[in-house]
């Protein structure tokens, strides 16, 4: 009944449905090293001085191409996307995203200790690095992200956490189809959607942030 109704509400109100949201997102994670990254940064501070921190740009599967449209590699949207939510929130400290070149063995390395990352952030001068992978891609409803945030001085690791994304079709969208009034699309993805979610859904785990 609440289906029939919205769908009703629409018509007669000559909306369009260019607002209807494609899919609905949830955020499922999992943390092995569970610092409060926001404590141990202002703790981190001297003499008023703040902290450099390094978004180097993701690893993502190189057969992966989300969008073949886009100017940029994934990799490195995803780094932007999450400065940006990094920053929208106020985080300590001066956080700047840190562009280097892919090199060999970049992947493997975040499993095995990231000995590479962490030397190109201390030249440049950082003393954090936030480290980003995105596992192979197995359906179309599902990703999977590895985050790291490491002390660069210390060469320790803060916060180790894996984030999923999980996404099906939004049951307004469903209704739509199910009534004619839009067209389905197989296939269609709301890929921006989802990495929206797992920035601010990372960036909240982080920080300890509640709702």
């Amino acid at each position: 009944m609440r289906y029939l109704a919205f769908s009703l509400a629409l018509v007669f109100a000559g909306c369009s449905f260019h607002g209807i949201p494609v899919e609905r997102h949830e955020c499922k994670f999992r943390a092995y090293l569970d610092s409060d990254l926001g404590i141990y940064l202002n703790a981190r501070e001297y003499n008023g001085i703040p902290v450099r921190m390094a978004v180097m740009p993701f690893d993502v599967p190189e057969a992966f191409a989300a969008d073949p449209s886009r100017d940029d590699r994934l990799g490195l949207d995803l780094a932007r996307s999450f400065v940006r939510e990094l920053l929208s929130v106020g985080t300590t400290g001066v956080i700047e995203l840190f562009n280097v070149e892919h090199w060999q063995g970049k992947r493997e390395d975040f499993f095995t200790g990231n000995y590479e990352a962490m030397r190109q952030a201390r030249e440049a001068g950082y003393g954090f690095l936030i480290l980003g992978y995105l596992d192979e891609v197995k359906n179309s409803h599902e990703l999977k992200f590895f985050l790291k945030t490491i002390d660069v001085t210390k060469n320790m690791t803060l916060t180790y956490h894996e984030f999923t994304i999980e996404s099906d079709k939004s049951w307004e969208r469903t209704v739509l189809e199910e009534a004619s009034l839009i067209r389905e699309q197989p296939g269609q993805a709301d890929f921006d959607g989802r990495l929206e979610k797992f920035g601010s859904c990372a960036v909240k785990q982080l920080l300890k942030i509640r709702e």
